[in-house]
């Protein structure tokens, strides 16, 4: 009797050993594959086109015999159909833009053929997946750059037409010699600034792109104002005085802004506006102020595409306070008891000219 249990003992001991060294070999060889594929995943720089066929033709080895894909994002579909009837084990994904589908078939669906198929298949879908939403990815950052650099560009159009539109008009209101003097120095002096307007959008569409040229002289901030108002008919106060001398258009395009987000506020409340200017040996100072509704959200309001203004697109401040910054200057909002102001201090020699990122 005890001989009989020892001769089981030895057996059963045996098939444990050759068991575990089954099971030992079987995971060798599985995770031998799996490396494989991270490896060649990595060898393919995520392409989604070449990297499910390759990878299933390393499956056999660990009792794959065959396999189906059908992977689509946005109008992009690649697909593969199984050549065999037999029962498999699949695993899908969907969302707003794309779904996957991958089925693999195990030459045998039990024992531990199931569990190397479900982890083959989940290392699988698991990197076609990650190439996926990577395209996705991409493609959305592609198609949002696109629509920012459209939205800039319809921006500077924008102001270009008003400008002129406004031009237009006080050319046609212009009664007196002086008065059409006056308008056409004006215009003379805004001819770097529309330059800018175009060279940025030129400089964003990429065509014939030009060495700018420089623009700099001696600007006087408060005639330049004083144009600026009478261009928009804004009836305001102005004092102090400063010259500043570096690319004028840089300048011109500033002033532009914070005056006619005045103008625009004037056209739906009634308001009052006043410009303080000031300077000292090297900074020169520029208070805008007006009497209309106070802003809201003080800290977003220099954020690109930020926008409290019916039809705004959320760029002018966020233009001004590049450019106030490139040239070496600051610019600060803030709410009073009576409205709202911007300060804007500035160097007096500035020779850097804004350039559109």
């Amino acid at each position: 009797m005890i001989e009989d249990i020892y001769i089981l003992l030895i057996f059963a001991g045996l098939t444990i050993i050759t068991v575990l060294f089954y099971l030992r070999r079987l995971a060798n060889k599985t995770l031998k594959v799996i490396l494989e594929i991270i490896e060649l995943h990595t060898s393919l720089s995520n392409d989604t086109d070449d990297f499910p066929c390759r990878a299933f033709e390393k499956l056999k080895s660990v009792g794959i015999s065959d396999y189906s894909y059908r992977i689509e994002y946005f109008d992009s579909i690649r697909e593969r159909k199984k050549n065999v009837s037999g029962k498999g084990i699949s695993k899908s994904y969907k969302d707003d833009d794309s779904s996957i589908f991958i089925e693999i078939i195990p030459e045998s669906i039990g024992g531990e053929n199931r569990y190397v198929s479900l982890i083959i298949l989940e290392v699988i879908f698991l990197l076609i997946k990650s190439n996926v939403l990577i395209k996705t990815k991409s493609i959305h950052e592609t198609f949002s750059n696109i629509s920012k650099v459209q939205t800039y560009i319809i921006h500077d159009v924008k102001n270009i037409a008003q400008f002129i539109q406004a031009c237009s008009y006080n050319m046609k209101k212009a009664k007196t010699a002086e008065e059409e003097h006056r308008l056409f120095m004006y215009l003379k002096d805004s001819l770097s600034a529309l330059q800018l307007r175009a060279d940025r959008i030129i400089g964003a569409l990429e065509i014939n792109a030009q060495t700018k040229t420089d623009n700099s002289f001696e600007l006087d901030i408060r005639s330049t104002i004083e144009d600026l108002l009478n261009i928009y008919k804004l009836d305001s106060k102005v004092s102090g005085k400063a010259l500043f001398y570096g690319d004028s258009g840089t300048l011109i395009t500033v002033l532009d802004n914070l005056i006619k987000n005045i103008y625009d506020k004037s056209m739906s409340e009634s308001l009052d506006s006043s410009v303080e200017i000031s300077q000292d040996n090297e900074m020169i100072r520029i208070i805008i102020s007006d009497t209309g509704k106070q802003i809201d959200s003080l800290d977003r309001i220099f954020e690109p595409f930020y926008t409290t203004k019916q039809g705004g697109m959320g760029l002018g401040l966020f233009y001004v306070r590049k450019t106030v910054k490139n040239i070496g200057g600051s610019i600060t909002v803030g709410n009073t008891d009576k409205g709202v102001f911007f300060a804007l201090n500035i160097p007096r020699s500035a020779n850097t000219s804004y350039i559109h990122e």
